[in-house]
């Protein structure tokens, strides 16, 4: 399967699939706990993110991303062009896996339709539409274990937090809607610039696919556990269906004074 889709990156047609799977695990890291003095609940309060994220090369602002509070098992994220119009929603429910949640994701812009449903006993109903002319592609699964899939990947680094931490690497299948099928990922804590931060890099676990796939870079506030910056491959297309490679800085906004505002 490696081989299959390492091949895929030289097809200029299927040019959307060279930035699949950094592209999807670009996840939610939020309130991931830490070894030394933490903060209070209260104090990192996760109820409001937006994240800008710049081209990587020229700071231009590309889009920007609303995270909203994590609510009865469920979150939204929707994305914002400069101007402040939404071009993209992203639904996540954890109802049933803290590992692997339900995701739908739609994206105006490119017309893409990405549609995850894990049921209670772990069967993967799932779609895939790469742009409006697209035939949807469908595929239900049932796997002896469920894949990681898109933001459970937090979840992942909390139950193995001091496995990482003590340096050892992580390993797991990560489950990729363009494929219909999972890929093996790797995460490993890094060396960060800032004493004050966390960081960690996400590549991808077989050596070829490595060397061809340019790693994501994640830096964490070391008192709140969240994250402040990432650097990698979107996960959100653009009117093209390109996948850019961006810069993220967040903010993580007092949900008391926004509700003030409202």
């Amino acid at each position: 399967m490696y081989l299959e889709f390492a091949i895929s990156f030289f097809d200029r047609k299927n040019r959307r699939k060279r930035c699949v799977i950094a592209a999807m695990v670009k996840v939610l890291l939020f309130c991931i706990p830490f070894s030394t003095a933490l903060k209070s609940h209260a104090e990192c309060d996760l109820g409001q993110i937006v994240g800008n994220a710049h081209d990587s090369k020229t700071g231009e602002l590309l889009y920007i991303e609303e995270h909203g509070p994590r609510i009865d098992a469920k979150q939204t994220i929707i994305y914002r062009e400069k101007n402040g119009d939404s071009f993209a929603e992203k639904s996540l429910d954890f109802s049933v896996s803290e590992f692997a949640p339900s995701v739908v994701q739609v994206n105006n812009l490119a017309g893409e339709k990405i549609v995850v449903e894990v049921s209670s006993d772990n069967r993967i109903n799932a779609s895939y539409r790469e742009d409006r002319e697209a035939k949807t592609k469908a595929k239900s699964l049932a796997p002896e274990q469920l894949p990681v899939i898109d933001a459970g990947f937090d979840n992942v680094l909390r139950d193995h937090w001091l496995t990482l931490i003590n340096g050892e690497t992580l390993e797991f299948d990560y489950f990729v809607p363009s494929r219909l099928s999972s890929v093996a990922l790797k995460a490993e804590a890094v060396a960060c610039d800032d004493e004050d931060s966390v960081c960690f890099k996400v590549s991808a676990a077989n050596w070829l696919l490595r060397a061809l796939i340019k790693p994501l870079n994640l830096t964490y506030s070391a008192s709140c556990q969240r994250l402040i910056r990432f650097v990698g491959t979107s996960n959100i297309a653009d009117a093209e269906g390109n996948y850019q490679f961006v810069d993220i800085r967040y903010e993580y906004l007092d949900t008391s004074l926004v509700s003030q505002k409202l």
